[in-house]
């Protein structure tokens, strides 16, 4: 059994490193939260349902760029609830609800909130008390909707700049008439498997596709200004060294439209079982992305010229992180320090992000068993 696990952590970690160098990256669109482990419902719907107990709660918060943007930094929170019943035998039905309100910063105050309800149905392939692992087949679903927003008071136009005093004034008519915001329908999809073997040995893999009818966001009704299609492929699980000490390894891979980032990491958990209930992890992570540019043409009368399109592999950050599990509850805290360009104009200072998951018990005794993410 031991064996098969590890066969099976290792052909993860192939495909984890072969994506990892996989495709090109501009930029990343959709906020995605360093801690991508603890946001389950953010990450995709098949996550809703994926524990031990009656329901859940989840918060994340995310701040970065304090050098860049110093009174108005990029700050993501994102919070959801996940609930799930049981159908027939070991089956179950997941449903959630989760919001993410994404502030860019800066003289514009660009927002991006969203907010989703959604289901997921937990297939019971093997498993039950007399065996030795717990197999599961997740399929999710999610509809919602999208605004992104605009605050064009800390904006300044040319017929608002004084040439005598060399300065702009913010009370002077700009002449220029722009929308504020702009609302879509959303939908996302996503399937996970996972294998517990026992309490503290589990592995999992899953894929998502959000973005599914890649809603307009133009605040023009352009209808070339489309939202890219997201997949997430993502997956690990938990070796034991002992009863107190296991490890966490895990990845994510996130693509979208021209853009690809991935992290690959693990925390090391340890639990003494005399502390009641309690258990305290610690982790270095690694993220990554490429970058290109597109070919390019342009004519200009009978003559025309090619630019080709490069690309390259950077280091983005490392993160550093550090989780505390009380009885309920479970706390995180992570800080990226860039290894790319970003170091210089950020002085290395990169992302701080928290945690917090709780969940209910169950009113009775549940045999299914989940991985710890």
């Amino acid at each position: 059994m031991i064996k098969k696990f590890l066969r099976s952590l290792y052909f993860l970690l192939l495909i984890a490193c072969s994506l990892f160098f996989a495709a090109p990256l501009t930029a990343q669109v959709d906020p995605v939260f360093s801690q991508f482990y603890a946001s389950p419902v953010h990450l995709k719907p098949a996550l809703m349902g994926v524990y031990q107990g009656s329901w859940r709660f989840n918060a994340n918060y995310r701040q970065q760029w304090t050098d860049i943007f110093s009174t108005l930094p990029v700050r993501t929170i994102e919070a959801s609830f996940d609930t799930r019943i049981k159908i027939v035998d070991d089956d179950y039905l997941a449903l959630g609800i989760n919001a993410v309100d994404d502030e860019i910063g800066g003289d514009s105050k660009f927002k991006n909130t969203k907010g989703n309800v959604g289901f997921s149905y937990l297939k019971q392939l093997n498993g039950s008390k007399y065996k030795s692992s717990d197999q599961y087949l997740v399929a999710g679903a999610q509809v919602g909707f999208g605004q992104e927003s605009v605050d064009y008071s800390g904006l300044w136009f040319d017929r608002q700049y004084d040439p005598i005093n060399v300065m702009y004034h913010l009370d002077w008519a700009s002449g220029v008439t722009m929308p504020h915001s702009n609302t879509y329908v959303d939908f996302n999809a996503g399937l996970l498997w996972y294998n517990s073997f026992e309490e503290n040995k589990s592995i999992y893999f899953g894929a998502a596709m959000s973005h599914i009818n890649t809603p307009k966001i133009s605040f023009y009704n352009d209808a070339s200004a489309a939202l890219y299609r997201r997949w997430t492929v993502h997956g690990g699980g938990e070796l034991p060294f002992n009863k107190d000490l296991s490890l966490l390894p895990a990845f994510i891979v996130t693509s979208q439209g021209p853009s690809l980032t991935s992290e690959l990491g693990a925390n090391i958990r340890y639990s003494n079982h005399d502390w009641n209930e309690a258990a305290v992890r610690v982790g270095a992570w690694y993220r990554i992305s490429s970058s290109s540019t597109p070919k390019t043409t342009s004519g200009r009368d009978s003559t025309t010229i090619a630019s080709g399109g490069g690309s390259s592999v950077l280091g983005d950050a490392l993160i550093f992180a550090g989780i505390l599990e009380v009885d309920r509850w479970q706390i995180g805290i992570s800080y990226d320090v860039h290894v790319s360009n970003l170091a210089k104009p950020t002085n290395s200072r990169g992302g701080f992000e928290i945690s917090l998951i709780y969940v209910q018990p169950a009113r009775q005794t549940v045999n299914t068993s989940c991985p710890k993410f």
